[in-house]
């Protein structure tokens, strides 16, 4: 139980990151299919509502591939 709180801040921060990084590529004229799949990932997350409590390690990797790819977008 005492993981909990760390899990979720943990996704938390990862998540707003990548999401606030997602309003910049729009803005930045990034197409939408391109960003398709991390918002995709985002609204699965957030939809969950847990933060990471019922799967941390998968949430994890979800965030870490939206970002990833979010990441090749904008190189």
């Amino acid at each position: 139980a005492k993981m909990v709180p760390l899990w979720q801040t943990s996704t938390r921060k990862l998540f707003d990151q990548i999401e606030g990084d997602l309003a910049s590529a729009r803005a930045g004229g990034v197409s939408e299919d391109a960003l398709a799949d991390v918002q995709t990932i985002l609204n699965l997350i957030k939809t969950d509502g847990s933060w990471g409590v019922h799967n941390p390690r998968r949430t994890q990797q979800l965030l870490e591939t939206a970002r990833t790819f979010h990441t090749k977008e904008n190189a």
